[in-house]
């Protein structure tokens, strides 16, 4: 059980992570002067 858990934890991490890094590009690649 612990270990489904830790895997569903580490997907949701990497989920999160590339959300985020695809929202940084889009918008980094929408308006630069934001950044």
């Amino acid at each position: 059980m612990s270990y489904i858990l830790i895997a569903c934890f580490i997907v949701c991490i990497l989920v999160l992570v590339l959300s985020v890094i695809m929202f940084a590009i889009y918008t980094k690649g929408k308006n630069l002067d934001e950044f």
